[in-house]
């Protein structure tokens, strides 16, 4: 997945909205939903220990590295969720989308969904 993201402005209110949703008859919400405050998350990851886990796998190809304010494009390259991350999460086998919203000073302007199948 590569995505860029240009930023007209410096950022330091940013809110991620994460949600798990399993197939079954269609996509339903499945156990996770949540909503962070994503600049709380980089100065304090302990409050977050599962998205933290996931931001900072995400670091090793973006430049999300740093604490807010964010005053430069975003940038994620190349990024490919490995197998040793999904199984930090022992979930049944089955179909999965996760999706993640962003919003900036309370404003949604960013949707990513992923889809994960889970087997043997």
């Amino acid at each position: 997945m590569n995505i860029i993201g240009k930023l007209s402005r410096s950022i330091d209110n940013i809110t991620v909205k994460a949600e798990l949703f399993r197939k079954t008859n269609g996509y339903t919400p499945f156990i996770y939903k949540f909503t962070m405050d994503f600049c709380d998350l980089k100065r304090n990851p302990q409050r977050q220990p599962v998205m933290s886990i996931f931001f900072k796998y995400l670091e090793q190809n973006s430049n999300l590295n740093h604490t807010c304010p964010y005053d430069h494009d975003i940038i994620l390259k190349n990024f490919v969720m490995s197998e040793e991350v999904l199984m930090l999460l022992p979930y049944p086998k089955g179909d999965y989308m996760v999706q993640l919203g962003f919003a900036v000073y309370n404003k949604w302007v960013l949707t990513v969904k992923a889809f994960v199948q889970i087997t043997d």
